[in-house]
């Protein structure tokens, strides 16, 4: 299926997904139920058919303060001189890379299990590399947003 398509049915499924979540209640409490298993029974396929949109897959793995994470998966939108790149991975760490603007240096953030965001510290310029559809990190120190601690973080990110 060619991506237009693609992104018609997935704005079905948004569409789909709204109207199942709206509130059938009358007041008496026996509406809201049968709204939210629709809601469920879709949301697995409304998931797969976005990943499938917007180009997930791919791979690689983090390696945040000594321990290797394994990204299961990679989401990127990918231009010239312009891209976002974000990952998953099973126990919830994600990598988020980005350059909106050409002149842009390349921007990395972490967001950790406990939703803390990791940012490089002390880095002047790009904070990522890029060849293609792989971005790689060297060792690097990052500090998160809510207390003192440093930890060493690299990472590599191969888009689908």
């Amino acid at each position: 299926m060619n991506v237009s398509r693609r992104l018609v049915s997935v704005v079905g499924a948004v569409a789909m997904l709204v109207v199942a979540c709206g509130s059938d209640d009358d007041g008496s409490g026996e509406g809201a139920e049968s709204g939210s298993a629709v809601a469920e029974s879709d949301s697995g396929e409304f998931g797969a058919e976005l990943a499938d949109a917007i180009g997930a897959g791919g791979g690689g793995v983090l390696v945040f303060d000594g321990e290797e994470i394994p990204i299961a998966s990679a989401t990127c939108q990918l231009g010239e001189d312009t891209f976002d790149v974000g990952t998953v991975s099973d126990n919830d760490f994600r990598v988020f890379v980005s350059r909106s603007n050409p002149l842009n240096d390349i921007g990395v953030q972490v967001l950790d299990a406990d939703f803390l965001q990791w940012f490089p510290q002390g880095v002047s310029g790009d904070e990522a590399q890029r060849d293609g559809g792989i971005f790689t990190s060297d060792p690097a120190a990052y500090f998160n947003n809510s207390d003192d601690r440093i930890v060493q973080v690299s990472f590599r990110i191969e888009c689908p």
